[in-house]
């Protein structure tokens, strides 16, 4: 008797085919697929034609746009910056794709010595392809000699497709000190303060007004100072002018800005 033993009655053929379903087709569900040589070179020539294609629409690319953007979040295009600070580098294509590389150059305009190199990947954002080389650190010498009021320029390149884009020149300006300090430019007592930079010995370098200071957020002004050697020790001091008894605060003492901006960005 080939009755099944947990369904009795079932005829052999019913049988055989209980055991094909659930013993043999299971098993053969996880098996590898088998390539004949028929299937192998069917799929050869799928990635031979998408390979073709990339390379076609690659014969059409071009890079462009190259700008120098400012490191912080608004991305605003520079033609100009201080010492010491940071700037990004961006060119803009069509037809690369992710993954593809492009190389930054950065050359001085006067006797095109390079200053730094970098490459970087093609990022598809969007229908945009942008590759960008972020904070570059604008130095104030190269090979010993200062680089302030010289003009630089980079160019992009994509080697296999001998592209490349010039971007506009870039003045570097002297190293400038940034710093943050809370007041409220609104408030009638703060109207003639000032913020005044005194050297080593005392001596007044710099004087700031509240109609000159820049407000970056609620209750908040960036001063400037220009031209400031990063590693001299100076001080600060806010005097809030007659109305508040000409009181005078100290926001830091003998300190340099290099130390400042490294370890600070509000006073």
């Amino acid at each position: 008797d080939r009755d099944h033993p947990i369904f009795p009655g079932n005829t052999p053929f019913v049988y055989d085919e209980f055991r094909y379903f659930v013993f043999k087709y299971p098993r053969s569900a996880y098996e590898k697929p088998r390539f004949t040589a028929a299937s192998r070179e069917a799929e050869k020539k799928v990635e031979e034609a998408k390979a073709a294609e990339i390379a076609k629409k690659k014969e059409k690319a071009s890079l462009f746009n190259a700008v120098w953007i400012s490191s912080d979040l608004d991305e605003k295009e520079m033609d100009k910056g201080s010492a010491g600070d940071k700037i990004s580098l961006r060119v803009a294509s069509d037809c690369l794709m992710p993954g593809d590389q492009i190389r930054f150059t950065i050359y001085r305009e006067e006797d095109k010595a390079i200053l730094g190199a970098e490459s970087k990947t093609i990022l598809v954002k969007g229908s945009d392809e942008k590759a960008q080389w972020s904070g570059w650190n604008i130095p104030m010498q190269f090979k010993g000699q200062s680089i302030i009021g010289k003009d630089l320029f980079f160019i992009a390149r994509f080697a296999p497709n001998n592209l490349e884009a010039k971007s506009p020149k870039f003045r570097i300006g002297p190293a400038a000190f940034k710093i943050w300090l809370e007041l409220d430019v609104d408030n009638p007592k703060s109207k003639d303060d000032e913020v005044i930079l005194l050297d080593a010995d005392g001596a007044e370098v710099r004087k700031i007004k509240v109609s000159e200071m820049k407000e970056v957020g609620e209750n908040h002004v960036e001063l400037i100072f220009e031209d400031l050697d990063l590693d001299t020790k100076y001080s600060l001091i806010r005097d809030h002018g007659s109305d508040e008894d000409g009181g005078k605060d100290p926001l830091f003492i003998l300190m340099t800005p290099r130390s400042i901006m490294e370890n600070f960005t509000q006073a």
